[in-house]
């Protein structure tokens, strides 16, 4: 006997949640494993990458940003929002 629409559409749904689960615990494990690996941005940080222009060519660079100052500074040891990595 033939399934009638509902029951196709409630297994295929089914199967999706079951992708998504196992996708999800894929990710999470990935993120372990990366936090495990090596150093990762403070907690409310960002990287931002922005062009600058130099003699002959264009560079990108990156620096981390956060919504607080908590990076010291080379210089006077203050505290910076930003911190450049090159």
């Amino acid at each position: 006997m033939p399934k009638d629409r509902k029951t196709i559409a409630q297994e295929d749904l089914q199967s999706r949640i079951d992708k998504v689960i196992d996708m999800l615990e894929r990710l999470e494990k990935e993120v372990a494993a990366i936090h495990n690996s090596m150093p990762v941005a403070p907690p409310r940080c960002r990287i931002a990458r922005y062009l600058a222009k130099g003699r002959k060519e264009f560079y990108w660079y990156y620096k981390l940003h956060a919504a607080t100052p908590i990076f010291p500074t080379q210089s006077d040891g203050k505290l910076s929002k930003y911190k450049h990595l090159g």
